[in-house]
């Protein structure tokens, strides 16, 4: 892999449609805008294209947010001079657009379960976030990040990382960060804006989890439902149960936690966090879904009732098992 695959096949000032996956975490985010501004400084026309609808408050501070082309999915148009990037889609149905792979030009992703589309591919299932590759190449090229790219892939790695706390984390992410930090990358900005200035109501998340907690095998999983009228009255964004996920996943004894989100009557997010013995990806393979082996997530299409039944059997199966 190089970077010269992609600019070689791009014109000077051609415009670059940029694509992450639904509901962005950190690294889709940190690494579109991270890429957006460097295509941009380079004297390309970079866009991230996003549906109708506001980005988070815990992304809102990232540099690039003029970057952002709001598209509802049923007006998208792609001109036939137009390069398509798709970042951090471990399938190209996670694309918040339905997109024909044949026009993806640059597929960029760390996850294991990316069947490997576009006519360029960076694929790193080892990379401890797509930040990490598009970094690698970039630096290896020489081409000198802005402060502010710097930051945004910074702030990637870090998210996707758990702040480099992951099993995911390796020595060349480490060596990137660093990098990073060279480029100016502000480190200060991240501190105070992930862990000094989290909304209040992840307090009310955290108290709703942990009152609502579900022991499984022993106290060795548990779930934590999220109805549907919680999630609607408390405003909870995908980004904002991370916290609490990970305070529950740290807990002494608790190999496994699963939130069960219910984005919509009928509609059920799962996302699972592990600690060493089970494998994240496998199980939510199991339930339509993927991931890491430390970080994976599925979405069924049943009430909150039976999700729970079917998603308790299998985690306590599974726990047992590895116990034994």
């Amino acid at each position: 892999m190089i970077w010269q695959d992609l600019t070689g096949r791009l014109r000077p000032g051609q415009d670059v449609m940029i694509f992450v996956h639904e509901k962005p975490d950190g690294d889709a985010w940190g690494s579109a805008f991270g890429l957006g501004l460097t295509l941009r400084d380079l004297g390309y026309r970079p866009r991230l294209i996003r549906p109708l609808h506001n980005i988070s408050v815990t992304f809102s501070w990232l540099p690039g947010q003029e970057l952002i082309c709001r598209i509802p999915t049923e007006e998208l148009a792609i001109p036939d001079d137009t390069a398509v990037v798709v970042l951090d889609c471990g399938d190209a149905e996670r694309c918040e657009y339905p997109l024909d792979v044949s026009r993806v030009l640059l597929n960029v992703d760390h996850h294991i379960s990316n069947p490997g589309f576009g006519a360029v591919k960076w694929l790193d299932t080892k990379a401890g976030a797509t930040a990490q590759i598009l970094c690698r190449l970039l630096i290896e090229a020489g081409v000198r990040l802005s402060a502010a790219a710097a930051t945004c892939f910074y702030y990637a790695l870090v998210t996707d990382t758990g702040a480099f706390r992951f099993s995911n984390t390796g020595v060349e992410t480490l060596r990137v960060a660093s990098e990073l930090m060279g480029y100016g990358a502000s480190l200060d900005s991240i501190r105070e804006k992930l862990w000094e200035n989290r909304p209040e109501k992840e307090l009310v998340l955290l108290h709703s989890m942990l009152n609502g907690m579900i022991p499984l095998a022993g106290g060795r999983g548990v779930l934590c439902p999220l109805p549907y009228d919680l999630v609607v009255s408390a405003g909870i964004e995908a980004a904002e149960t991370d916290t609490a996920l990970e305070m529950i996943r740290s807990t002494q004894g608790i190999e496994a936690v699963m939130i069960l989100k219910e984005n919509e009557p009928g509609t059920v997010k799962l996302s699972l966090r592990t600690k060493e013995q089970l494998d994240g990806a496998a199980f939510m393979s199991r339930l339509g879904g993927g991931g890491h082996v430390r970080a994976a997530g599925a979405t069924i299409q049943d009430s909150m009732d039976n999700v729970i039944a079917r998603v308790s059997a299998l985690l306590t199966e599974a726990l047992t098992d590895r116990q034994g």
